[in-house]
């Protein structure tokens, strides 16, 4: 049985009244359009109808500060007194989940329809005074162990004289109870012992844990020594390099020992970064600078973790846009790097250099929020919380197979921002566990884990906490910081080396490579850049259809070329033209065969604007006269476009290659909206 834990992935969902804002910083260097978005004054815009909609969708809450709600999502209940929404099964778990702030409410610990609970493991009984678990073997020793509960006068009833125990008995309050010896428990006759299986138990392996018949037997997972019988140690590769935490703040990127005290280096001086990860065989870590109103190009930095001055820079790719993504994550096996785009709504990646990029979901996936890699076993884990229920999701690492649901353990660990726990499940969407709730967990950002520790950013006290795992009473602050975001903790182990061909001359694929595994057997996977198809050699062509369906979409906003035969490959469907990404909202589009040219409206800004089949030379063709644009068509004949503005109310037309040759044909149309022509082709 494996019993520890390496995948991280953060999760931030619920629904509740956040009752004051005052304590949200005010908003770095962005404009957000007042009529359609939302500032989330933290460098986000999000669109308007996300206010107020149940669901937080800025990373400090501030979409849903002072927002009432009239009901819980599916799998909540509604606390009376403090209306905070919790999940059901928080009911009668022992713990008190509705009292809120200033409001005081146990309503979901209300023992009259709770009852009495004990959770405790077998041979010990619960102690109400104190609230732990005592063996059986303590009652009666003459030694007060449980607030006076374990001695009295019932120590000299003969009972245990009648009750024939197949170990050993002691009186309690409830009369003689049989215990078994170390590794053995009782069977529901409550007499007779048998094995126990100490593998169920929380802790009794650091990672691996096999059961034997009245013990146990653990080891651990490559990468990791043995120490004490139960305790699994990671091995510094290299041997000198201890394991030290990567921290972005609201002001800056900087390293920290594991105890929390300063690390030997400069600090990276940045605000607010949220995208952030290491790569540990490059001795590097990496992150995203977005254009927030300050004039700079966006890209992906990367510095070298001895020496933060010695930095790289990656451009943007021309295909997809930084400017919205969140969160990033590393295939170490492959190279390839992840990136979810929370405002477009699609994941893509790109190859280490980031030349060679593939869009691989951007269906069914509402408000995404955190993604996990783990390409030893070919999996990626993300959130979504846009849907009608905040769901985890587990899919392959091309997008494919996904289902709805620590490397060395393979569990998923998630925290949540506004109900304040962590919690933990299979990698197959089993033995969910609620591992720590309330104090000191509160207004979590991110997680990690490394060895028996987690370590959280936490946002209520501004501060770095690490928690034991296993005993979450063991939990200490380990660094106050200004508003901490990302965290990492940097080491081989937490990137674990694995055999695969993606790592050899790129698995043989001309673009892409991804990791894939069937049967635990690893094989390699080649993909092609957006708007190319993949050969047999594993080489990537133009795609050239005859024939294919153009679509223009919202959310994200793009248009696509949907080949008109499905292609028999597995993954991401091949495009038929390269994506015109980085789209508000197209309303209306056409095209040109003859110079392979499509034409689009798009909104925020208004514009007409053109791009090949093949992904080059985009351009603004109409931009400052045009409002509201829901119509257009090309005159392939003629050699010119025709288009509608709704808000000018005329019907316009001009050259192709002149587009400041504008003739309005009709004005004053009221809501003039699709065009379309009919051409003579047999004219002379």
């Amino acid at each position: 049985m494996i019993t520890n834990f390496v995948v991280i992935l953060t999760f931030l969902s619920a629904s509740q009244t956040v009752e004051s804002a005052d304590a949200f910083e005010g908003s770095p260097n962005v404009t957000c359009n007042k009529t359609s978005e939302f500032d989330c004054q933290t460098g986000i815009c999000i669109p308007v109808l996300w206010h107020c909609d149940g669901t937080p969708d800025c990373s400090n809450g501030l979409d849903e500060a002072g927002c009432k709600i009239s009901r819980c999502r599916e799998g909540q209940v509604m606390c009376p007194t403090s209306k905070k929404c919790i999940p059901s099964t928080w009911r009668c778990d022992g713990d008190v989940d509705c009292s809120f702030e200033n409001h005081f409410d146990q309503w979901d610990e209300d023992p009259a329809h709770c009852g009495p609970k004990s959770t405790c493991p077998w041979n010990t009984i619960l102690c109400n005074a104190t609230q732990k678990c005592l063996h059986v073997s303590k009652f009666c020793d003459s030694v007060d162990d449980c607030g006076g509960e374990d001695e009295g006068s019932f120590c000299t009833d003969s009972g245990c004289n009648k009750k024939k125990c197949e170990f050993k008995c002691k009186m309690t309050k409830e009369g003689p109870h049989c215990y078994c010896k170390d590794g053995y428990k009782l069977k529901t006759d409550n007499s007779t012992c048998v094995d126990a299986n100490e593998c169920e138990v929380d802790g009794s392996c650091d990672q691996i844990c096999a059961n034997t018949f009245g013990s146990f037997r653990c080891s651990c997972v490559p990468g990791y020594k043995e120490v004490n019988h139960t305790k699994c140690e990671a091995v510094n590769v290299p041997p000198n390099e201890p394991a030290t935490i990567i921290l972005s703040s609201s002001s800056d990127i900087r390293r920290i020992a594991l105890n929390g005290s300063d690390w030997s280096g400069d600090s990276i001086q940045r605000s607010q970064t949220l995208a952030l990860e290491f790569d540990h065989r490059n001795h590097r870590f990496c992150y995203l600078h977005q254009n927030r109103g300050n004039n700079t190009d966006a890209a992906m930095y990367c510095a070298d973790v001895d020496e933060l001055s010695n930095i790289t820079k990656y451009p943007q790719p021309s295909l997809l846009s930084f400017e919205s993504v969140t969160h990033i994550a590393l295939d170490w096996v492959s190279g390839n790097w992840y990136f979810l785009d929370d405002s477009r709504e699609l994941i893509f990646l790109c190859t280490g250099n980031l030349k060679y990029c593939l869009i691989i979901i951007d269906i069914n996936l509402n408000k995404p929020h955190g993604i996990a890699l783990d390409p030893t076993k070919g999996f990626m884990f993300f959130t979504k919380w846009g849907t009608v229920r905040p769901m985890l999701e587990r899919a392959q690492l091309d997008g494919t197979d996904r289902i709805t649901v620590d490397y060395a353990v393979q569990h998923v660990y998630w925290v949540d921002t506004y109900l304040d726990f962590i919690e933990r499940i299979d990698y197959d969407g089993k033995n969910r566990k609620t591992v720590r709730k309330g104090y000191p967990v509160q207004n979590l950002f991110d997680i990690t884990v490394f060895e028996n520790n987690l370590y959280v950013t936490s946002w209520k006290n501004q501060s770095v906490i690490r928690i034991n795992k296993y005993l979450t009473d063991d939990f200490e602050t380990l660094t106050n910081n200004s508003k901490p975001f990302s965290i990492h903790v940097y080491h081989r182990q937490r990137q674990p080396d694995v055999a695969h061909p993606c790592k050899n001359k790129n698995g043989g694929c001309a673009h892409i490579c991804i990791p894939a595994w069937n049967n635990n057997i690893a094989t390699a996977r080649c993909y092609c850049h957006n708007g190319y198809k993949l050969l047999k050699n594993g080489k990537c062509t133009l795609n050239h259809h005859s024939s294919f369906l153009l679509m223009g979409r919202g959310r994200p906003g793009m248009i696509k070329g949907i080949p008109m035969i499905p292609s028999p490959t597995q993954g991401p469907q091949e495009e038929a033209i390269v994506p015109i990404t980085n789209l508000h909202r197209p309303s209306t589009l056409d095209f040109d065969v003859r110079t392979r040219y499509i034409y689009w409206a798009d909104q925020n800004p208004p514009k007409i604007g053109r791009q090949k089949f093949d992904g080059l030379d985009r351009e603004i063709w109409k931009g400052d006269d045009v409002s509201n644009c829901e119509g257009l068509a090309v005159d392939w004949v003629g050699r010119n476009l025709y288009w509608t503005d709704d808000m000018a109310g005329t019907l316009s037309v001009a050259p192709l290659d002149k587009p400041l040759l504008r003739k309005n044909l009709h004005i004053n149309i009221t809501h003039a909206r699709a065009v379309t022509l009919h051409l003579d082709t047999n004219e002379p």
